[in-house]
């Protein structure tokens, strides 16, 4: 077995350090790489990855193309080798050694494995005395609200959950970019379940909201959260949002 962690970042270099360090501190029975794109963040993270994951395939995209686009590097930067994909949100923090171990045994035929997440607000440099804070989850409000019935559809695969690589390439959605919604739609039409490992458990650090349009903002046809808020902001389109951003 060969397993792959692939993370998707913007302008979260505050928060990276102790996602990273969490990364690294595992203890895993098996090979696993880890895989970064960075959505041409205003500063560069690529120092703070090899500060703490020398080894990490890192690709920094030559300028924004939104979420969604990032979906579509996850296979071009894979091993071909890799059997089991964990995705995850580069603000996530993994409470346990054996976070990576439990999420590749617990993945089966069209049956994801995901980490109960929690929202928390940690010291940005936990990772310096990582033991001592881990207790902050027992203040910290779960972010996965289907952590106690994990049954249908998981709005929050995107935070921290594994699923077999034969299975991610069966889905319509791994051929071109998407968004969270769009890959629970997916999961959901191809019956796919969702295991939770009791004690599983991620923090979801607390950062500060970026509103960043996804590039099929006029043609999706999901109600989501982001389209209200931009739509709030005058953005209709991802060149809208690009147009503000150069003002």
């Amino acid at each position: 077995m060969k397993a792959t962690i692939y993370m998707a970042t913007f302008n979260k270099n505050d928060v990276l350090p102790n996602v990273l360090y969490s990364i690294a501190r595992q203890k895993v029975s098996f090979p696993f790489e880890v895989c970064i794109v960075d959505d041409h963040s205003d500063v560069d993270p690529e120092p703070i990855i090899r500060k703490f994951l020398p080894d990490a395939k890192y690709k920094r995209l030559d300028r924004q193309r939104s979420f969604d686009s990032l979906a579509c590097h996850i296979l071009d930067m894979v091993s071909d080798d890799s059997d089991i994909l964990i995705m995850q949100s580069s603000d996530i923090i993994h409470t346990r050694e054996n976070t990576i171990e439990t999420l590749c045994n617990g993945v089966g035929k069209k049956r994801l494995c995901m980490a109960a997440v929690f929202n928390t607000n940690p010291p940005l440099d936990m990772y310096k005395n990582f033991k001592k804070h881990l207790p902050l989850i027992k203040k910290g409000k779960p972010r996965n609200k289907k952590t106690k019935k994990p049954k249908g559809r998981s709005r929050f695969y995107f935070f921290l959950g594994a699923i077999r690589r034969s299975d991610y390439e069966s889905l319509e959605c791994s051929k071109g970019p998407y968004c969270d919604g769009m890959l629970a739609r997916e999961l959901d039409k191809s019956k796919f379940t969702a295991y939770y490992p009791k004690g599983l458990i991620g923090f979801h650090q607390h950062h500060s909201q970026t509103t960043v349009p996804c590039t099929r903002f006029l043609s999706c046809d999901i109600s989501c959260n982001l389209k209200r808020r931009c739509h709030a902001l005058g953005w209709n389109s991802f060149d809208d949002y690009l147009k503000e951003k150069e003002k």
